[in-house]
């Protein structure tokens, strides 16, 4: 979720590992340079879905749906995951300013605008972690996004297991 150079960039990195990547954008155009945005749609598995956000994340123990809200009609969309259809649904990745925290997951736990977490990146919710500059931390930076990565990674591993 998000078109500026950010999530234009992380869709083509993971475009490397999934079947299918989809942009969901709020924007009209991609805010992104015009050599990045090339490459996107050089992508046969990269989809880009302007004038939208994401309102809702759908499922109770697995994500298995994302509703989504047109910026200009209005209308509400439904993506679901279904294990016949091509659609999979396996993550999201939420850019900077795509959607509030708030709004993400009902029942989460915040701090201000901040996603509460513990020292494993847990949040208050089971099988849910949080991590970079969504989370409440003092420090934004890169370096502690990445430990913030590398910590939840481990303990999600643990979770599933």
């Amino acid at each position: 979720a998000g078109g500026g150079e950010s999530a234009v960039k992380e869709s083509l990195y993971l475009s490397k590992f999934a079947k299918k990547v989809t942009i969901l954008s709020k924007y009209d155009e991609l805010k992104c340079s015009g050599y990045i945005e090339e490459k996107c749609r050089e992508k046969d598995n990269i989809e880009i879905i302007n004038n939208v956000k994401i309102i809702e994340l759908l499922g109770r123990d697995v994500l298995n749906g994302i509703k989504v809200k047109n910026l200009k009609t209005n209308e509400e969309s439904v993506f679901i995951a279904d294990e016949d259809d091509e659609l999979d649904i396996d993550g999201v990745f939420i850019i900077k300013d795509s959607m509030s925290p708030k709004n993400l997951v009902p029942g989460l736990e915040l701090n201000g605008e901040h996603i509460k977490v513990d020292a494993n990146m847990k949040t208050n919710i089971d099988g849910v972690y949080a991590i970079g500059d969504c989370r409440s931390k003092d420090l934004r930076q890169v370096i502690t996004a990445c430990n913030d990565g590398a910590i939840a990674a481990i303990n999600v591993e643990k979770y599933i297991n």
